[in-house]
């Protein structure tokens, strides 16, 4: 089983909201800060106020990869082979306080920690590859829509990514080089009638004692008939970003 369920919320039918609760959080007060430069550069100081970094774009392919080839090395399921659709990618970033212990790999890599992170989602099935993987069969409702997706989720430690050569491909291209304490994956195969697939990679680094840095890329292919149909109800970027800000909230709550 190759496909993987992506996480968060329904950005089909409802514009989400991007000004974020961090009542949640150890930080008193933080702002969502939206970046124009997709691959944006990291802003240690903002983050340590509690701000939240986010890019997010909708693109056909010749446009994403022509002004960031770096993307392409994301792609652990052929999905830039896809036709008929645009991409949605975003770049989210930010930092808690917290022990890396925080995000173990008993603590998140197992269904619950799959459905914490999302939301309406309920995991039917799972099934334990490896060390390293669990594919499961979860349920998701969207507004009055319900499907079922196929989905596996991958752990690595710093040093079990190392002869993943995708993983290090993406490392190589979107975080410089840096070996992160922590590396997740999700990538999603014909999940829905209205996207094709979708690859996940989350890092997390341990900056100091109870400081983690965390960074988030993410690429969905969505069908232009749907882009076409459903298009003049939502605004399918603004959605995309509530989807991973809701993410983050949730990572602050573990």
């Amino acid at each position: 089983m190759k496909t993987i369920f992506s996480f968060g919320r329904s950005w089909f039918f409802t514009v989400l909201g991007l000004v974020l609760s961090l009542s949640c959080s150890f930080y008193s007060s933080a702002s969502v800060i939206e970046e124009k430069d997709l691959l944006f550069s990291e802003n240690m100081s903002s983050m340590d106020q509690g701000n939240i970094h986010v890019s997010a774009s909708l693109m056909e392919k010749s446009e994403l990869l022509g002004s960031y080839p770096e993307i392409q090395d994301m792609d652990q399921n052929g999905l830039f082979d896809d036709s008929g659709v645009k991409f949605l990618f975003s770049k989210l970033q930010f930092k808690v306080k917290k022990d890396l212990t925080s995000f173990s790999k008993d603590k998140i890599h197992n269904p619950g920690g799959f459905e914490r992170l999302s939301e309406n989602v309920t995991v039917k099935k799972s099934s334990m590859i490896s060390d390293h993987q669990i594919d499961l069969v979860a349920h998701k409702k969207v507004s009055l829509v319900s499907f079922t997706s196929e989905a596996s989720f991958y752990y690595f430690n710093e040093n079990e990514y190392q002869d993943q050569v995708y993983v290090m491909n993406a490392l190589e291209s979107l975080l410089e080089g840096r070996k992160p304490d922590i590396a997740t994956l999700i990538s999603t195969v014909t999940f829905s009638k209205f996207f094709n697939k979708a690859v996940n990679y989350c890092f997390y680094e341990g900056l100091k004692e109870k400081e983690v840095l965390i960074t988030c890329f993410s690429v969905i292919s969505v069908k232009k008939g749907a882009l076409r149909k459903y298009g003049w109800i939502t605004d399918f970027r603004k959605s995309f970003k509530g989807e991973l800000l809701y993410t983050a909230r949730q990572i602050m709550r573990l």
